[in-house]
């Protein structure tokens, strides 16, 4: 019988071929089962259940017939020392309290709490909950808590060798997670047996997921696509820039904010999220540091004190905002308005189509971090140790 030689490159070619049609499978997998089950929804389900708000990062919940008119419904005591903003669902708030060394879950409705969960360590990052019913929460001691949302029971607690401080991203059955020795990591959301960790150190951004991609910002300024099933690269961009923000997936395009350019000016490069192209580069009046938001066709952005909107098929400006204090917050998109909140602490509420003032609340106290959203509830964490609700 005649040997069959394979190079070395035709291994790697082989390989490389049916990881990418598990992944293809994978996908069509998934949406399969997100038809089905949307098939038994009866409301369109608006919530905000992870660092801003969805897998894709894209900080908007869409359009809603509850539309929060500014007036502050409760205040939650949650105390002093919490550096990272509440996860809102249909019917539970989710936020660090004590300190940040232990989860609370609160009734949406009314602010009292249905269970709390000591963690023995400080949390690094907001909560992210799961469609399958569990909340996950990273700390300083480098654990990654699985717990149940209904009983606040743990379901597991994964050791990592280093600390996480960007917020972990779960779509399907994976949680990502990159540390900030710069590792990106998938683990199984059922069990946390670790699927695969990138080999590279260099991840530095939250992970945004989207379909069968996970998109994440490099210490070198470079924007990457890798598999979701195997964490091997698609591609990976040249240098960008000094890079601060996580992606933004939208219908096939990714969006990424640079805080600087020259003269202090920040940037945002808008790509085609198969081949990496840049289809437009847009430049703001000042630096920037959040991750932009966006809706329908319109994209929102914040540079210091300005809120603008461009058009996201090609960056035409749509609209700008202007407050008095600079603006420490991403946008928050629950159509027909958008939500920044700045540093002296007064929320902004803004028509998304005119950029209109809509409304505005001076909390007197700074705010941590965005704004969440969820029925027909505008949720936001004050540095005076308090959560406060409006409808």
């Amino acid at each position: 019988m005649k040997n069959i030689v394979i190079s070395q490159e035709e291994l790697d070619a082989i390989r490389n071929g049916a990881l990418n049609e598990i992944d293809r499978l994978t996908a069509k997998l998934k949406d399969t089962l997100e038809s089905y089950f949307l098939r038994f929804r009866t409301d369109e389900v608006h919530t905000w259940s992870m660092y801003r708000g969805n897998p894709a990062h894209t900080g908007t919940v869409g359009p809603t017939h509850r539309m929060v008119g500014g007036r502050l419904k409760f205040t939650r005591e949650i105390g002093p020392g919490v550096k990272t903003p509440p996860i809102v669902t249909p019917q539970h708030i989710f936020t660090p309290a004590a300190g940040g060394s232990e989860l609370e879950c609160l009734a949406l409705e009314t602010g009292e709490q249905v269970w709390s969960f000591s963690l023995g360590a400080k949390a690094t990052s907001p909560a992210v909950v799961s469609w399958d019913g569990f909340v996950y929460v990273p700390t300083d001691d480098q654990e990654l808590y699985s717990i149940g949302v209904s009983s606040g029971l743990l379901r597991w607690r994964f050791h990592l060798d280093d600390l996480v401080l960007c917020s972990p991203c779960v779509d399907g059955t994976s949680v990502f997670l990159s540390t900030r020795e710069g590792y990106l990591l998938a683990l199984d959301a059922q069990s946390s047996k670790l699927k695969w960790m990138s080999p590279w150190e260099s991840a530095f951004s939250e992970p945004t997921a989207a379909k069968a991609n996970i998109f994440i910002g490099t210490y070198d300024g470079c924007l990457m696509s890798v598999w979701q099933g195997s964490g091997d690269i698609r591609w990976k961009t040249a240098c960008l820039g000094k890079a601060t923000s996580s992606a933004t997936y939208h219908d096939g395009r990714v969006y990424y904010s640079l805080p600087e350019s020259d003269e202090r000016r920040g940037s945002i490069h808008c790509l085609n999220a198969e081949t990496a192209e840049i289809i437009w580069r847009h430049e703001t009046p000042a630096d920037m540091s959040c991750t932009s938001a966006v809706s329908g066709e319109s994209l929102y952005l914040v540079a210091q004190n300005r809120l603008e909107s461009l058009t996201a098929a090609d960056a035409r400006k749509r609209w700008s905002f202007s407050t008095e204090t600079p603006i420490r917050s991403c946008p928050t998109v629950i159509e027909p308005a958008v939500f920044v909140t700045t540093r002296a602490g007064v929320v902004h509420a803004v028509d998304s189509k005119n950029g209109k003032e809509l409304w505005k609340y001076d909390l007197g106290t700074g705010i941590v971090g965005s704004a969440a959203y969820a029925g027909g509830l505008l949720v936001v964490a004050g540095e005076d140790g308090k959560l406060y609700a409006f409808e």
